[in-house]
């Protein structure tokens, strides 16, 4: 393992999907470069009432869904008629390609982060908060929590 993946590995890149900009996830007009939306720290203290954030630690990405995550969110994300997270599958390792403006971007998004990573693959794990046991696993990627295993 590099350095560069070590590090990631180490402490895992987290990004608020929310309330994302509408350029982040798109090329910059002049660079061309693509606009990465910026990443918070990781903690539960981060985290914010409805949120959804994408984590990940150059070996697995996760998605996590805040119990009270909007449905417009949801269905921006997923289609219309996915209104809650109980219409998610479970199962799902990739968004599906969609008219929305924020499935663009975080499809865009997740590109690159596939880019970065070079010949690893990499699905999409959907977790979400009070559902899904998978949630211990975000949890342990909260490498600034003092327990990572439980809400500080």
């Amino acid at each position: 393992m590099g350095a560069l993946e070590l590090s990631l590995y180490l402490y895992p890149r987290m990004i608020p999907i929310h309330n994302l900009a509408p350029e982040d996830g798109f090329a910059d007009a002049e660079t061309g470069q693509l606009l990465m939306p910026p990443a918070v720290r990781c903690s539960f203290t981060r985290v914010e009432l409805g949120g959804v954030y994408l984590v990940d630690n150059g070996r697995q990405c996760l998605l996590w869904f805040h119990s009270q995550a909007s449905p417009n969110l949801i269905s921006d994300l997923f289609g219309e008629n996915k209104q809650s997270l109980k219409d998610l599958d479970a199962y799902t390792s990739s968004l599906p390609v969609l008219e929305t403006h924020l499935n663009a971007q975080v499809r865009n998004v997740l590109e690159s982060l596939k880019t970065v990573r070079g010949s690893k693959g990499m699905a999409v794990q959907l977790v979400w908060q009070g559902i899904d046991g998978a949630e211990f696993e975000f949890a342990g990627m909260l490498v600034e929590d003092r327990n990572n295993e439980a809400q500080s």
